[in-house]
């Protein structure tokens, strides 16, 4: 993938990838903007691949969307969200 970034926490590989958004066909429209693409991986398993639940939300910079990401990833793993699989399979939905 490009412009990744990969990031190991707890055991468990966060990879994130920002989009641009592209804004065309309104006059009016703002300018560019980023969403960030999440996967997270343990001993070779995607757990989840996702993008943030606030998909609406867009960041200004592709740097704020990356950082966006990896903090609600590392929160995920940090309350267990992937230990339980089920759990992890609603986060990749």
């Amino acid at each position: 993938m490009h412009d990744v970034t990969e990031t190991f926490w707890k055991g468990f590989v966060i990879r994130v990838r920002p989009i641009t958004v592209r804004h065309l066909g309104a006059p009016k429209s703002s300018p560019d903007s980023y969403i960030a693409i999440v996967q997270i991986q343990r001993d070779g398993l995607t757990l989840s691949d996702w993008h943030l639940p606030r998909f609406s939300q867009r960041w200004a910079s592709k740097e704020g969307a990356q950082r966006e990401a990896l903090d609600y990833a590392v929160q995920a793993i940090n309350d267990g969200s992937l230990d339980d699989p089920d759990a992890a399979m609603i986060l990749a939905a």
